[in-house]
C-alpha cells in the first residue's frame, strides 16, 4: 500500500512489478498475436484512437501557433476518425475561457465522444499522483488529466501545456503510479505529434439540394411509368405510393391520385405519365 509521504519513482515500480511480469509488456504481446492471427490485422488497424484532449487543445484552435494541428484534430472527431474524450473540467474550462473555443467542442457529435465526470477513483489518482511527486498539490488541478485518461484508457492525451502535462518528469511519475495500481502506462503527445494528415479543407461537407433531388426522382419515376397503360399504372401506383417515400413527397406536391384519395383528379398525375 501507498504511503502518504512522497516514494520513489525506483520504490513504486518495485511494488507494482512485485516479481512478476511487466502487464504492458503481456498487453503488447497480446495485441500483436491478435494481430497477426487470421482476420486479427484488420480489427487492430480499425479501431478508433480514443484520445483525451485537455483544454489547451480547443483553446489552441485559435492561437497562432497551434492552430492548424489544433483544428486538424478537432476535424478529425467532428468526422468521427477519433473518439474525443472530454472531461467536465476540460468542458468548464473552455466555457470559462473562450466561447469560441467551446463552440468548437460543441460541434463534436455526441455519437464521437465519451464525457467523463470527476469521481472518487478519479480524485483517488490524483492524490497518489501528488504523493510521489508527480504534480505540485498547487497543480493538482493538471493532474486530473492525467487520472481521468488513465481510468478511461485513453490510447492518447493530448495537451500544449508543455510545463505540466506534455513533461518527461510528469509522464514518468503518473506512469510509475499507474503500474503500481494496476493501470495501464498513458502515452501524452502534442495533437502535431499525431501527424494528422487531414485539413479542414479539404473535407468540406458537400452541399444538399432537395430541389435537385425530386426532380432528378420525378424525371426517373417519369420514364419508368411513361410506357404504362392507365391500368397498369394505377396499380403501380398504388403498390408504391404508400412505402416509396420518394413518391410520398411527390404525391405530396404534385397532388397525384393515390388509392387512399381515390376522387383525387388524373390532372395530378406525373409529367410523361401513362399513355391512355
Amino acid at each position: 500500500m501507498m504511503s502518504d509521504s512522497t516514494t520513489s519513482p525506483a520504490a513504486v515500480e518495485a511494488d507494482a512489478r512485485n516479481g512478476q511480469s511487466d502487464p504492458l509488456v503481456e498487453k503488447e504481446a497480446t495485441g500483436l498475436m491478435n494481430a497477426i492471427a487470421p482476420g486479427g490485422l484488420a480489427a487492430y488497424g480499425s479501431s478508433r484512437l480514443r484520445v483525451y484532449a485537455d483544454a489547451t487543445v480547443a483553446l489552441g484552435c485559435f492561437k497562432k501557433e497551434f492552430l492548424t494541428p489544433s483544428r486538424q484534430l478537432f476535424d478529425a472527431f467532428t468526422w468521427g476518425d477519433f473518439v474525443l474524450l472530454l472531461s467536465d473540467s476540460v468542458a468548464m474550462a473552455v466555457e470559462d475561457e473562450s466561447s469560441e473555443a467551446h463552440a468548437v467542442l460543441s460541434r463534436v457529435p455526441d455519437v464521437h465522444s465519451e464525457f467523463l465526470t470527476t469521481s472518487r477513483s478519479s480524485e483517488e489518482l490524483v492524490a497518489a499522483y501528488v504523493r510521489v511527486g508527480a504534480v505540485p498539490n498547487a497543480a493538482r488541478h493538471h493532474a486530473r488529466h492525467f487520472a481521468f485518461a488513465t481510468l478511461a484508457r485513453a490510447d492518447v492525451l493530448v495537451s500544449w501545456d508543455f510545463e505540466n502535462v506534455v513533461n518527461l518528469h510528469r509522464i514518468r511519475f503518473c506512469n510509475y503510479v499507474n503500474v503500481a495500481r494496476g493501470h495501464e502506462r498513458l502515452d501524452v503527445q502534442t495533437p502535431q505529434a499525431l501527424g494528422l494528415p487531414v485539413t479542414a479543407t479539404s473535407r468540406e461537407p458537400q452541399s444538399f439540394s432537395n430541389v435537385k433531388l425530386l426532380r432528378e426522382v420525378r424525371d426517373t419515376i417519369g420514364r419508368e411509368v411513361q410506357d404504362m397503360t392507365a391500368d397498369e399504372y394505377r396499380q403501380w401506383r398504388d403498390s408504391r405510393v404508400h412505402t416509396d417515400p420518394n413518391l410520398r413527397k411527390l404525391a405530396r406536391r404534385m397532388a397525384m391520385p393515390t388509392s387512399r384519395s381515390p376522387e383525387a383528379k388524373r390532372s395530378g398525375e406525373l409529367e410523361g405519365g401513362p399513355r391512355q
